[in-house]
């Protein structure tokens, strides 16, 4: 495999974890999110069923438009924070819808004591008033037992749901982490080591040691590194080449050389004699001369 192929690869795997890491983190947020809405309208729930029971005591007590329209608008703000929690489970719909028939029955409930409260004290008795408003209270307090139920749930969920995405990254930072150091080591393997030795190499040569030899794992080697060993080994035996060839060539002109400079030697020898007798052969004609003028 090239090694830019490689790298690829590696940098892909990196990027296809990181997206995967993200997306898991941006599930688990988002369902923490929603958990929380949840929550959020159940608190209000609670809140509201609280202020409906001193609303309802005090419609009693001071019977009136003002009063019955207050609860009624209470009524209304909790109904709407339950519609917008019906999604989830199968558990917590259940709940849900529980507590959505228990607010309904609250409501008929209180409508039917505001008919009783209009209505002559002399055609309504105190007890049937008071078992109303005790048949309202217990419905009230079933729909507050019902919303800490599925506050509990949901508190549940996205704690779990926080736990298991801590969980996730941890694993996914370990394997992130052990992905890092594996693509460390091969790098280095496959890349740094054969660079030292290739370094190495050529230090030798330019160091003038023409024995020197690479690796033979780098000459099978598919990727760039391969053929940069191959070309390396051509070059190198082609330099050997040309070497040889040089210093075949300067024996050659040596050999030349020391041949004519022999032959340039003889020659001087031979001059050398001819002058030494051209000399002597000049003392002998001057003495012959001497020799002649005696006689005369």
């Amino acid at each position: 495999m090239k090694i830019q192929t490689r790298l690829q690869v590696y940098a892909f795997i990196a990027i296809a974890l990181a997206v995967v890491l993200g997306a898991i983190l941006f599930l688990t947020a988002q369902q923490v999110n929603e958990s929380r809405q949840k929550i959020k309208s159940v608190d209000i729930v609670l809140r509201g069923v609280n202020d409906l029971n001193g609303l309802t005591y005090d419609f009693l007590l001071h019977p009136g438009e003002r009063a019955k329209t207050q609860w009624q608008i209470k009524h209304d703000l909790i109904t709407k924070s339950l519609d917008q929690s019906v999604s989830g489970s199968k558990q917590e719909q259940e709940i849900i819808h529980k507590i959505i028939t228990n607010n309904k029955e609250a409501e008929d409930l209180f409508l039917e004591l505001v008919d009783k409260v209009d209505q002559p004290v002399s055609s309504v008795s105190a007890d049937f008033k008071e078992r109303l408003t005790s048949q309202l209270s217990i419905k009230l307090e079933e729909v507050t037992k019902d919303s800490f139920e599925f506050a509990n749930i949901k508190r549940e969920i996205s704690e779990k749901a926080i736990l298991r995405a801590s969980l996730i990254v941890f694993i996914f930072i370990v394997v992130l982490t052990s992905l890092m150091l594996a693509i460390i080591y091969l790098t280095n393997v496959s890349i740094g080591r054969p660079l030292a030795s290739l370094s190495k190499y050529t230090a030798e040569l330019s160091s003038g040691n023409m024995e020197a030899q690479i690796a033979p794992n780098l000459l099978i080697k598919q990727d760039e590194i391969g053929q940069l060993a191959k070309s390396f080994n051509e070059m190198t035996v082609k330099l050997k080449q040309l070497y040889s060839s040089l210093e075949e060539k300067v024996q050659n002109k040596t050999k030349e050389l020391n041949e004519k400079l022999d032959e340039t030697e003889k020659l001087n020898k031979v001059m050398i004699d001819r002058e030494l007798k051209m000399v002597e052969l000049k003392k002998e004609i001057e003495e012959l001369k001497k020799l002649k003028r005696i006689n005369l």
